[in-house]
């Protein structure tokens, strides 16, 4: 099955090239998650991607835009993991201004679909079907990439409890 959306976060450089900071306490995780993504955005370390519904590439950018969507991702991992009938991840920044959604059909898999906000952009396909599987497996990659990158900018990060709770949905 061709997927309709595709969310990738992808390294472009090695863990021993990236700067280390020492602190182990934070303003809280919207914080956090901005730092290192300007941090990875001035590094140039990673690649983030967005495509699908009909756009080869989505506007995006590491610095705001990642930010913006890795927040949310663990929230988004637990419903889906759970199975609420409806789950939503924002791409609330000026630019992208699309909601894709998650609804849980009843075999198990999800339909996923996308909303626009702008007026020089309208999705095609609208929705598509898909094992949620597929779309937990894609998101937890964006996850997983993100806290390793986070854990090599702040080694001392899981001292800081709320990374945890959140890096796990909690």
């Amino acid at each position: 099955m061709t997927t309709i959306f595709r969310i990738t976060l992808r390294s472009n450089l090695t863990e021993t090239s990236m700067p280390r900071r020492s602190e182990s306490h934070f303003g809280g995780i919207a914080e956090l998650v901005s730092h290192v993504c300007k941090t990875l955005a001035d590094c140039q370390a990673v690649v983030f991607e967005v495509q699908g519904f009909g756009q080869e590439k989505w506007p995006v950018d590491v610095a705001t835009d990642l930010s913006v969507v890795v927040e949310q991702l663990p929230s988004v991992l637990a419903r889906l993991r759970r199975g609420d009938p409806a789950v939503e991840l924002d791409f609330y920044e000026q630019g992208v201004e699309r909601v894709v959604c998650f609804e849980s059909r009843a075999d198990g898999g999800l339909t996923v679909s996308c909303l626009s906000s702008s007026a020089h952009w309208q999705p095609n396909p609208a929705e598509y079907s898909c094992p949620r599987s597929e779309i937990i497996s894609m998101l937890s990659g964006v996850l997983d990439c993100f806290a390793m990158w986070t854990r090599v900018i702040f080694p001392k990060v899981d001292e800081y409890p709320p990374f945890a709770e959140w890096v796990c949905g909690e």
